[in-house]
């Protein structure tokens, strides 16, 4: 898994490097927390089960509504038979999961109303746009598997590292408060298109398990006059 992180961490830091030689772009980082949907969730989210997430990530700005975002994420999941409390065969199994997750994504981000902050006085104003986002994405999971508390119930599986194809997608609302200065409250969703983000494929083999991301970001504008003004 370290190789595997290191080589997407250089990927993401060689992008920056590459779009930081144009005048507009923007430097930033998340902080959040994540939740899961897979074999360990009775509902579409287990609220118990929610840890956190962490990022960086940079912007290119085509123009003031179109942007291309690449993203570093570190998030921590998890998930627990015994919050199942309406599935017995859950509950006597008695199984649950840790697993630290690493992303790399990349994906354009839309701010349909967004316009220009100066407007026609050439005065700066503050300025709050939603905006939307999607695009394509690699995650390694490795995952914790602990069946200990189970005898009835063993699978060969025990979890372990696992790389996976991702399309993340989600909105928020960005508050540009200062000419160089951004905040952004977001909720993104992660589609895998594996069963094995929890380490097992036990009990839904033909559904995918999915990730979710809710949180702040902070971002500062480097260079790149035509964008601030």
């Amino acid at each position: 898994m370290l190789s595997r992180i290191l080589l997407f961490s250089g990927a993401f830091l060689f992008s920056i490097s590459i779009l930081s030689a144009q005048k507009i772009h923007e430097v930033g980082g998340y902080l959040g927390l994540a939740n899961y949907q897979g074999d360990f969730t009775q509902a579409n989210l287990e609220l118990t089960d929610t840890r956190y997430a962490v990022g960086v990530f940079h912007r290119y700005h085509f123009n003031p509504k179109l942007m291309l975002r690449t993203n570093a994420t570190l998030a921590r999941l998890g998930g627990a038979d015994e919050n199942a409390e309406n599935d017995r065969i859950r509950v006597a199994r008695n199984w649950n999961f840790k697993s630290t997750l690493f992303e790399v994504s990349t994906g354009f981000e839309w701010m349909p109303l967004r316009k220009s902050n100066y407007g026609d006085t050439g005065v700066y104003g503050p300025q709050l746009n939603p905006y939307l986002f999607a695009g394509l994405g690699y995650a390694v999971s490795n995952s914790d598997l602990d069946t200990s508390q189970s005898r009835e119930f063993q699978l060969d599986e025990t979890g372990g590292s696992q790389g996976m194809l991702v399309v993340p997608f989600g909105g928020g609302l960005r508050l540009d408060f200062q000419e160089r200065m951004s905040v952004a409250g977001e909720v993104s969703w992660r589609y895998t298109g594996s069963d094995y983000v929890d380490g097992i494929s036990a009990g839904k083999q033909i559904n995918a398990d999915w990730y979710f991301f809710a949180g702040l970001s902070f971002s500062y504008v480097l260079g790149g006059e035509e964008m601030v003004k």
